[in-house]
């Protein structure tokens, strides 16, 4: 059996190290080149759509604050039902118009319309017309 010197050993240990730091990585050169071109930043427009579009139901269009409010103040809130809902942007708040049917005290089922306005973090600030 050979024995192998402390410079030898020294220079195996080295080298395992500089392996397996090496591993982790990947190529060193890349052959596609980089690209530094930034995401093109979104329009006024479109930031403010995003806004306003986070206050709807992408399941039914609902504005979901509103219904949580018509729901709380129904006689029997698991009988509603949503039919439609439409807005105005006004800038600063929202008017939504929101037509349901649900059950009534005797039981009949009717078709209201709540008109409200909301704020723009989705807030209902007033109801204009029930």
């Amino acid at each position: 059996m050979k024995n192998i010197g402390c410079g030898t050993s020294l220079l195996v240990i080295i080298g395992a190290i500089i392996l397996f730091s090496q591993l982790g990585k990947g190529p060193s050169v890349s052959s596609q080149p980089v690209s530094s071109t930034p995401a093109p930043a979104q329009t006024p427009e479109q930031i403010r759509r995003t806004e306003v579009e986070k206050c709807f139901s992408s399941w039914d269009g609902s504005h979901q604050e509103l219904t949580r409010y018509i729901k709380a103040r129904m006689k029997n809130p698991k009988s509603f039902e949503h039919v439609e809902t439409r807005f105005k942007d006004n800038t600063t708040h929202l008017i939504v118009i929101c037509k349901y049917r649900g059950t009534n005290g005797f039981g009949a089922v009717v078709t209201e319309t709540v008109i409200a306005e909301t704020l723009t973090d989705c807030q209902v600030k007033k109801i204009l017309s029930q």
